[in-house]
């Protein structure tokens, strides 16, 4: 006996080996205590020893199309090297689910079918294929070097989105010019790498481009920094760029991703002059930055206010009497009968000003024309101390303000010591049509009655950063927001606390929020949500935006959660043409759930399918994970009238047809086809109400006139192409053909083999049916209870994992718990993962060659004391090895940077204010940025 060919087939995960071997024996073995996981058994003895997570005996050694890293940059390889295994043999579909899938070909051989634990990309070459002694019962060790790829799959394009708002100015003055602004980005990709001792590199590096439509400019960044924007200390690609050289004034950022393995991918190219094109929930959508590098663009035009609660200035009639400042300090030290009484009157100075003075607009620029009214980064600043107003309505006459291309600042005293707590802007009755490009800053906004700003614009953009969020007294569940518009308002928001039950806004970005309510945006950054309220509560955490691929939830916890984890917006999906949940980057997220209902239902009761997904170090716990759980039923009711999904049926209008085999009988019998939605749909009326359907197994439908009789099958979702890695879970499960038990549901088999799967951690607590929940395969080096249809009660799983404090109703079911692997429980995670596409945990720490599952490294990873020297302004990097956590001497770990165990620096941190525990965070804004470094 022996192998004459092998083949990757074209949905490249399925090894195609043919020998000359007779027909193998045996069955499929689904039950048993010690879940054998999809082994096939011939009395007792496995026919397929494959041993992927051991000593594998099939190896495929590939080589593919990629980059490598040289001086900084990346270099195409046409030959970039990948080893894949095979992990599991397959079987058949139901009803011949026991059964070996192995094809007699009719000439003296077979074919069997094996799992890979990758993806084979379509063009690689698959230069060998090593088959070691009995990795089929009986067969020798073969190496074969000509194996043919019949692939058409393609590497999962890189996930990348903006983490810096947009439309933040980089500006200086004559005596100081300055050129330098910073872009951070997140980025996931499906094949990171070790590149010597900088571990876990997501890509082989990132090219950033900037231009103004005329010059344009390149930056390539080899290693992810850690960002000293937003206080967040986010480990991120991209970092300061030089726009020396260009022309002032609106200036497109794009990037292009180079992926270890696989295509490049570029968010974009040329300018984008629209000055709102610079926010959106396109993954192509480029950064706008505003380069005034002197002032003589904005700077010199700028105009401050101060707006101060004793002032009489308080009606439209009151306005001549305001003065405007061309600085900060004049503007603080003015008489106060001199400043606005509240931000409307402040709104009308302005509008006073530039209606009176059209030399005030800034000059065409970088294709954007000249505005007039336009407050580009003037400033209105609310008097520490005070609680202000909006005040009356009396800034709803057209012409309104009108800034250019910036934005127009509200914000805190700079000089106050905790402005968001001090400094209030609080809604009243009347609200704001004057502006719709707004910065508020370092301020408490309390909201209800009125939205703040209201209106119908159609480029709206709102940045909201340092702002603590509430409900005014008496509307703290109020669901009234800062604005209110039948148009498109982009809020980003960074750095700021929402507190309220409904006044929570959502936006194309969120960085580094706190929350007591849901979540939404298609790019959501170090967000946490804590217990909240009312019935939203037992909704999703997060909200993704309807239609959007390429969405990231990044460094996100989630805590008291008894709903579900995330909603994708992709409404139900049809029957045969489903919603996809396309692109979705899940990295280092945590939830503590404690309701055991769904954390995630995907392909369950509905038409959404998942694809090309990356889940990444995530710690789910206290609820349930259901992909591909239950396709929907094919017939749907709604009164009288049937809804019957049947692929490709061919009916027109008019047309009768025969519907036989199915419960309630109401949906049998002969009907004319009243109405044809799609291909695959078609109505009928039924005699009486059939209500939900219980079966149409054995239901078949066909034409009265002739034709074919067919089956009636639930339609197969298409889960494939995703990538879940050092993930950790209470429970995972998935439903497949023998639960649906008509042979159609193998649409997401590359779930069932755990194809693009590795160290994934399944507790499984709470399932009793193996044979209905199981994977054939968990993915290479992944773990599951072993104990599964025993342990049914979730409290028998209280440390199971071993964690600090599981807090969820598997654990101690107390709220609020510390989800890092504990050292002294032994925790079965520390040490199972060994690669991910970033280099630090959910809490900053490094990961080194090896290092926990889940979105936490272990607890007690402690490095040497050691001294510091000062070295300004200068960036860490990711350690080689181990994991830097500083002992008490040092103060905590999340506030300082890591650094290169190579490196001659080592970094210092200045003083800064303290944010609790000891920890201290120096927090900079856009005028600040010549300091770069956080921490204590």
């Amino acid at each position: 006996m022996a192998i004459v060919s092998t083949a990757v087939e074209s949905n490249g995960w399925v090894l195609a080996v043919t020998g000359d071997w007779p027909q193998t024996g045996g069955a499929w073995e689904f039950n048993g205590a010690d879940r054998p996981n999809g082994r096939f058994l011939l009395s007792g003895v496995d026919q397929f020893p494959l041993d992927p997570k051991g000593s594998p005996k099939v190896v495929l050694q590939v080589r593919t199309a990629g980059y490598d890293r040289i001086g900084g940059q990346a270099v195409a390889n046409a030959a970039r090297a990948m080893q894949i295994v095979a992990t599991k043999v397959m079987r058949l579909p139901y009803p011949d689910a026991k059964l070996l899938n192995e094809t007699d070909n009719g000439n003296g051989t077979r074919t069997v079918r094996l799992a890979l634990s990758k993806r084979v990309p379509a063009g690689a070459s698959i230069v060998q294929a090593s088959f070691g002694a009995g990795w089929k019962q009986g067969e020798a060790a073969t190496v074969l070097t000509a194996v043919a790829n019949q692939s058409v799959r393609q590497v999962i394009p890189v996930i990348s989105r903006w983490a810096t708002p947009s439309y933040l100015p980089v500006m200086g003055t004559d005596d100081s010019p300055n050129h330098i602004g910073r872009v951070d980005l997140i980025v996931a990709a499906e094949h990171p790498e070790h590149f010597g001792p900088a571990r876990n590199q997501a890509v082989a590096a990132v090219k950033l481009t900037a231009t103004d439509g005329t010059i344009t400019k390149e930056y390539w960044f080899s290693e992810p920094q850690t960002s000293p924007a937003h206080g967040d200390n986010l480990r991120c690609w991209g970092g300061e760029i030089d726009l020396s050289g260009l022309n002032p004034g609106l200036i497109t950022v794009h990037r292009t991703m180079y992926p270890w393995i696989g295509e490049a991918r570029v968010s974009g190219t040329g300018h984008v002059a629209s000055v709102s094109g610079g926010v959106g929930p396109a993954h192509e959508t480029p950064l706008h930055m505003i380069y005034d590098p002197t002032g003589s663009r904005h700077g010199n035009r700028r105009r401050y206010v101060f707006v101060d609660s004793d002032s009489p200035r308080v009606a439209q009639a009151d306005v001549a009497s305001v003065v405007l400042h061309t600085d900060i300090d004049s503007a603080r030290s003015a008489p106060v009968a001199s400043k606005a009484g509240n931000l409307m009157v402040a709104l009308q100075a302005f509008k006073n000003l530039l209606v009176a003075s059209p030399t005030l607009a800034p000059p065409d620029a970088n294709g954007v024309s000249s505005a007039t009214r336009a407050c580009d980064y003037w400033e209105i600043i609310l008097t520490d101390g005070q609680a202000h107003t909006v005040g009356g309505a009396i800034s709803s006459a057209a012409p309104h303000l009108n800034p250019c291309e910036g934005l127009t600042i509200v914000r805190g005293d700079p000089a106050a010591a905790n402005p968001r707590a001090t400094t209030i802007l609080r809604a009243s009755t009347a609200y704001v049509v004057q502006n719709q490009r707004w910065w508020f800053r370092d301020l408490r906004l309390e909201l209800g009655g009125a939205m703040l700003f209201s209106g119908s614009p159609t480029s709206g953009v709102g940045v909201t950063e340092r702002v603590t969020l509430t409900g005014r007294a008496g509307f703290e569940t109020s669901t009234t927001g800062i604005y209110g518009s039948s148009g498109s308002f982009q809020n980003q928001i960074v750095d700021s606390d929402s507190f309220a039950h409904g006044n929570q806004p959502s936006g194309v970005l969120i960085r580094n929020m706190q929350r007591t309510r849901i979540a939404g945006g298609t790019t959501l950054i170090g967000v946490t949500i804590n217990r909240e309220a009312g019935t939203q509560r037992t909704t999703s955490a997060f909200y993704l935006a309807k239609d959007t691929p390429d969405q990231m939830i990044w460094n996100c916890r989630v805590y008291e959660w008894p709903g579900s984890l995330m909603t994708v917006l992709l409404g139900a999906g049809l029957f045969g043409n489903p919603a996809t949940m396309l692109r979705l980057a899940l990295v280092n997220v945590q939830l503590e759930g404690q309701a055991g209902d769904p954390a995630h239902q995907l392909g369950e009761y509905s038409y959404i399918q998942m694809q090309d997904c990356i889940w990444e170090g995530c710690t789910l716990l206290g609820s349930r994970y259901n992909w591909h759980n239950e396709a929907p039923m094919p017939f749907v009711s709604s009164g009288t009238t049937v809804t019957a999904g049947v692929l490709n049926h061919g009916l027109a209008v008019g047309e009768a047809v025969s519907i036989a085999g199915l419960l309630p009988e109401a949906y049998n019998g002969t009907f004319t086809v009243a109405s044809v939605p799609d291909v695959n749909r078609f109505t009928y009326v039924a005699a009486s109400e059939p209500g939900a359907m219980a079966t149409y197994k054995g239901g078949t439908v066909k034409r009265v006139a002739g034709g074919p009789v067919i089956p009636l099958v639930r339609m197969s979702l298409e889960h494939n192409g995703n990538c879940l890695r050092n993930v950790v879970f209470d429970r995972n499960a998935t439903k497949q053909d023998q639960w649906i038990a008509d042979g159609t549901q193998t649409g997401c088999w590359e779930l069932l083999y755990g194809v693009g799967q590795s160290s994934v951690f399944r507790a499984n607590r709470g399932v009793n049916s193996p044979f209905d929940w199981q994977y054939a395969f968990d993915g290479m080096g992944s773990e599951a209870d072993t104990d599964y249809a025993v342990q049914t009660n979730p409290a028998a799983y209280k440390d199971y994992y071993g964690l600090v404090n599981d807090a969820t109703n598997s654990g101690s079911g107390t709220w609020g718990g510390d989800y890092r692997p504990s050292v002294a429980k032994a925790s079965r995670l520390i040490g199972k993962a060994t690669l991910a596409g970033i280099d630090r945990d959910i809490d900053g720490q490094v990961r080194g060659a090896s290092f926990a599952a889940g979105a936490y490294e272990a607890d007690e990873v402690v490095v040497p004391e050691v001294t510091l020297a000062v070295v300004s302004a200068v960036h860490g990097h990711a350690a080689g090895v181990g994991v830097l956590k500083w002992t008490a001497g040092l103060g905590p770990a999340a506030a300082a940077h890591a650094q290169l165990v190579t490196s001659p620096l080592l970094l210092a941190v200045p003083p800064a204010a303290e944010t609790g525990g000891g920890q201290r965070t120096l927090v900079v804004g856009f005028e600040d940025r010549g300091i770069a470094v956080s921490g204590e």
